[in-house]
Formats: C-alpha cells, sequence, structure tokens
C-alpha cells in the first residue's frame, strides 16, 4: 500500500472513531435532558385543578414536549371539551416497566384535569 492510501485509511478511520464517540456522548447527554426535563411523583401530587399555567410550571418546572409524542392520541382517554393539554413524562418510568405520562389539561388560562396515563393506556385520576 502506498503512503497516500495509507494516510488517506488513517483520515477515514479517525474521523470514524470520532464519529461514533461523539454520537455515544451526544447520546449520553440526550438521556441526561430528558431525566432532567421528566416530572417526578411528587411534583405531579402538589399540582391542583383550578392553579394557572404559571403555577403548574413553577411547580413541575418545564415539561418539554418529549411526553406528549409517547401518547398514542386515538387510544388516550378523551380530554376535557375545549381544553388543551400538555404532557409530561414521569421519573418514575423504567427501562423494562410501564411508561408513565402525566397529561395537563387547560381552559383558558385554568387547569381543569389533571391525569396520569400508564402506557399502554390504563389512568388514574386523583
Amino acid at each position: 500500500m502506498s503512503k497516500p492510501v495509507k494516510i488517506i485509511m488513517a483520515c477515514l478511520i479517525g474521523a470514524v472513531v470520532l464519529a461514533c464517540g461523539g454520537g455515544a456522548i451526544g447520546l449520553y447527554v440526550l438521556g441526561q435532558k430528558v431525566e432532567d426535563a421528566a416530572t417526578s411523583p411528587a411534583q405531579y401530587a402538589a399540582v391542583e385543578p383550578g392553579q394557572t399555567r404559571e403555577q403548574v410550571e413553577r411547580t413541575i418546572g418545564d415539561i418539554g414536549s418529549l411526553g406528549r409524542f409517547t401518547v398514542d392520541r386515538d387510544r388516550e382517554p378523551p380530554a376535557p371539551a375545549g381544553a388543551t393539554c400538555d404532557y409530561a413524562g414521569s421519573k418514575q418510568n423504567t427501562e423494562n416497566g410501564p411508561q408513565h405520562v402525566y397529561r395537563f389539561c387547560y381552559t383558558g388560562d385554568k387547569l381543569v384535569e389533571k391525569k396520569e396515563m400508564i402506557l399502554p393506556y390504563t389512568s388514574t385520576t386523583p
């Protein structure tokens, strides 16, 4: 093998190693962000219907949008008429266990319903 070919091969192998290492670090950081954005059962319990959206967000933090993508909209329990809902993942989720998603439904700026959904689709309402 000629010297230019060896240099090109070494560069390609180095690029692959860097890309794999960067991908692994990226997945770790993404996992940490998901865990940090999750809502604890205690935070969920502290939220009460009648609170404003701002009060709910102060209690549970920024929920992001990941919880919304976990829910099959065709199979979830119906939301209150006219309400818009936000979704939050739960910190009690486990790799092999059921997935818990908290749903917070608002009419205007007031929380009218909170619901814990345990996927696949059983729900509890306090």
